[in-house]
């Protein structure tokens, strides 16, 4: 009995694969496998190709607002020059300042000599009405 099993076993399996044969090679005869898979391309690639164009939409409006805002600056060019005058401004101004920083340490130096002088010519003229009393 188990050998009529395996056989009947076998022989199934025999004609169900003989059968899906039939049916796969009647399919690409008929032409309807090649529709399934023409089916399957077209709307895989319309996935595609509506993701490509969201993609395009979104580049696009981010044009528009990269050009919105470059029209914007444009417009504000000449407060632009003004900022970038007045920078050179401040910075003439800040070496100036340091020039002048300079001339005032030079001048506490001549001031600090000169009173040094006067303190040495006082005490000589003191020295001098000490000797002459």
């Amino acid at each position: 009995m188990t050998e009529d099993r395996s056989l009947r076993g076998r022989g199934r399996r025999a004609v169900a694969r003989a059968g899906e044969a039939v049916s796969s090679t009647a399919g690409t005869l008929s032409g309807k496998s090649v529709e399934q898979q023409v089916s399957e391309y077209s709307e895989l690639y319309t996935q595609v190709l509506l993701g490509v164009h969201a993609d395009l939409q979104a580049q696009a409006r981010q044009i528009e607002a990269l050009q919105t805002e470059h029209e914007l600056m444009k417009g504000q060019g000449g407060i632009y020059a003004d900022l970038e005058s007045q920078a050179r401004q401040i910075e003439a101004l800040q070496m100036e300042n340091q020039g002048l920083k300079q001339q005032i340490a030079g001048v506490r130096t001549v001031r600090l000599v000169a009173i040094a002088a006067l303190v040495v010519a006082l005490a000589a003229v003191g020295g001098l009405l000490w000797l002459a009393l």
